[in-house]
C-alpha cells in the first residue's frame, strides 16, 4: 500500500517583516508591517513616558516649608526699609513744597514790583497765624505791607497740607514771611520737616529749611529731635 503522505522538511515559523515571529499567521490573523511596528512603537513610548515620570521631582514637605520661611524672613526685613523709603520720598516732597513757595514768592514780588508774602493757613484762603505749616499755605499780594489779605490784596497761589502725622515747624515762631519788590525777605528763620517715625536720635530723618533775609534758602538734614 502506497503512502501518499509527503516527506520533507518540517513547516518553518512565518516571519514578520521586522524578523520576529508572527503568530498571528498561523491563527487566521494577518497583522500588516504597519500594524506591527506601530504597536512596537507605542510599547516604547509608553515605556519611555513611565522613566521620565520616575525622574521627575516635585517639591517635599520640608522643602515647601523651608521655601515659606525664607521668603517671610525677607519680607519681614523688606517691608520696614520699604516703608521707611516712602517716608523719605514724603518728607522730601514736603519739603521741596515749601522751598518752591519761597521761591515763587520771591519771584513774584520781584516781578510784580510790589511786596508778596507766604503765610501760614488751614483754610487755604486766609493767614492762620500758626507758626506751624503743615496746614497748608498761601502766596498772596501785600500791598498795604500788613500781611494780610485785605483790600486790593490779591491770593495768587495755595498748597494744600502736607501728609497727615507729618510736622512742618518754625522754629523761631515765623507765622509768615515778606519779600519786598527787591527779593529781600522781611525775616529769616528755620523750617523743620518730620515724619511721624523720626525718633529722638535717628539720623539724617529730618529736614531742615533754612531762609535768609538775602532771600536764599539752604536745606540740610539733621537727626530726629
Amino acid at each position: 500500500m502506497t503512502d501518499n503522505l509527503s516527506t520533507g522538511s518540517p513547516p518553518q515559523a512565518v516571519l514578520d517583516p521586522a524578523g520576529y515571529p508572527d503568530c498571528g499567521r498561523s491563527s487566521g490573523n494577518r497583522y500588516t508591517q504597519s500594524e506591527t511596528r506601530h504597536s512596537r512603537k507605542t510599547f516604547i513610548s509608553n515605556v519611555d513616558i513611565f522613566e521620565t515620570m520616575k525622574l521627575a521631582h516635585g517639591f517635599t514637605l520640608v522643602e515647601l516649608l523651608i521655601t515659606i520661611l525664607v521668603a517671610s524672613l525677607l519680607m519681614a526685613l523688606a517691608v520696614p526699609a520699604f516703608n521707611s523709603f516712602i517716608e523719605n520720598n514724603r518728607i522730601a516732597s514736603s519739603t521741596n513744597e515749601l522751598v518752591s513757595a519761597l521761591a515763587v514768592a520771591r519771584s513774584e514780588a520781584i516781578h510784580r514790583r510790589e511786596t508778596a508774602s507766604l503765610c501760614s493757613s488751614a483754610d487755604l484762603a486766609t493767614c492762620s497765624g500758626s507758626a506751624n505749616w503743615e496746614t497748608g499755605w498761601i502766596l498772596f499780594s501785600d500791598r498795604n505791607g500788613n500781611g494780610l489779605i485785605d483790600g486790593t490784596d490779591v491770593l495768587l497761589r495755595v498748597w494744600e497740607a502736607i501728609p497727615t502725622g507729618h510736622t512742618l515747624t518754625a522754629t523761631g515762631g515765623m507765622t509768615r514771611v515778606s519779600f519786598d519788590r527787591l527779593g529781600v525777605a522781611s525775616a529769616g528763620d528755620t523750617f523743620r520737616v518730620n515724619n511721624p517715625d523720626c525718633r529722638s536720635g535717628q539720623p539724617d530723618r529730618e529736614r531742615t529749611i533754612t531762609l535768609l533775609t538775602s532771600g536764599t534758602v539752604n536745606v540740610a538734614r539733621a537727626n530726629c529731635p
